[in-house]
């Protein structure tokens, strides 16, 4: 576990729980903006599991760098304290590193935020969930998006240089191409110039990159952004330029009231509004603390069957799990910036 605790992520929730807890949670993520999501996520599943009896539980957190080095280390780590429960892992790199040595020891693995298809493929055994949106599904709601335009010029996607980005334009580029749209791929790290086109761009990748090449793009083209831009984080280093821009979400169908009452919660608790990791990481942790409240601390493989098994009631909504380990009931959705704020497409 890394002793290093980065001011940005709001570690001192953690020591909130209970330091003696025989159950424990594991919550691996890096220092990046969208890290404090996890750390608030758990915290806050955790508090509502005591007031409502369940047992002490302690969460964790370990740095796993956002790296494929970094999440394996973390998970030996996790593995080799005696952890059954793990929550985290926003990096796909990470997770897909991961996975594997969680899948060899039993332990439980939710990834709240992971999205290459690759992750449920990965375990032999049946105790990796996935509680995210996957980047080919992500890819088919962009390419959704640009059919509805109908744009007349050759849309342009920029990846980041990493499996993230390549994954989902490439999944974009075949859909077009099927639909009969002409697009090109550009590789690109956000620092480089632009040609002065007019044509729709897709930007897949950080939202540090995107945040980086927004400022290099026409605001009078139609930009979409991937899921990693939904973060206070983006609208700040974008400087403005990211109006108009369309951004990727993965959301629930869940009560508005309930919603509001998470994201007051949230905003409470650090003063900014959560990004897109937020709610998929409550939701995560309340799945495993109703799973044990209901059944005991019965071990990893045993909360992945019963999560299996049939729908849970959460306050975002009914929620279930594929045989593969997908998610069944959230789905990939748009927000808007305006007035550097995310608003409901």
């Amino acid at each position: 576990m890394s002793t290093h605790q980065p001011p940005q992520l709001p570690l001192q929730l953690l020591a909130t729980s209970s330091p003696d807890a025989a159950v424990r949670i594991a919550i691996p993520v890096d220092t990046a903006a969208h890290g404090v999501e996890l750390i608030v996520g758990a915290h806050l599943a955790i508090t509502r599991h005591r007031r409502l009896g369940g047992v002490p539980v302690r969460a964790i957190w370990y740095d796993d760098h956002r790296s494929a080095a970094g999440g394996r280390a973390a998970a030996e780590q996790i593995i080799q304290g005696g952890i059954r429960y793990v929550i985290g892992h926003f990096s796909s790199r990470a997770a897909l590193a991961a996975a594997p040595i969680y899948a060899e020891a039993d332990a439980l693995f939710i990834a709240p935020a992971a999205s290459a298809p690759e992750l449920t493929k990965l375990a032999v055994r049946r105790n990796v969930l996935r509680l995210f949106g996957r980047d080919d599904d992500q890819a088919a709601a962009i390419a959704g998006l640009l059919r509805k335009f109908e744009p007349h010029q050759e849309v342009e996607l920029f990846a980041e240089d990493n499996q993230y980005g390549r994954n989902v334009v490439n999944a974009v580029a075949a859909l077009l191409t099927r639909a009969g749209l002409p697009s090109r791929i550009l590789i690109a790290d956000g620092s480089e110039e632009i040609p002065a086109t007019i044509g729709p761009a897709v930007l897949a990748g950080t939202h540090e990159f995107s945040a980086r090449l927004l400022r290099r793009l026409s605001p009078r083209r139609c930009r979409i952004v991937t899921d990693d831009a939904f973060t206070p984080a983006f609208l700040e280093e974008s400087n403005s330029t990211a109006e108009g821009a369309f951004v990727t979400i993965f959301g629930f169908d869940a009560p508005p009231v309930e919603i509001h009452r998470l994201n007051a919660d949230y905003f409470r608790l650090v003063g900014n509004t959560p990004g897109g990791y937020f709610l998929t990481s409550y939701a995560a942790a309340e799945l495993i603390l109703s799973a044990l409240r209901k059944f005991g601390d019965c071990g990893g493989l045993g909360i992945a069957e019963h999560l299996r098994t049939s729908p849970w009631q959460t306050p975002l909504g009914h929620l279930g799990f594929e045989a593969s380990g997908e998610v069944r009931g959230p789905s990939w959705r748009f927000v808007r910036v305006d007035q550097r704020r995310f608003v409901v497409f």
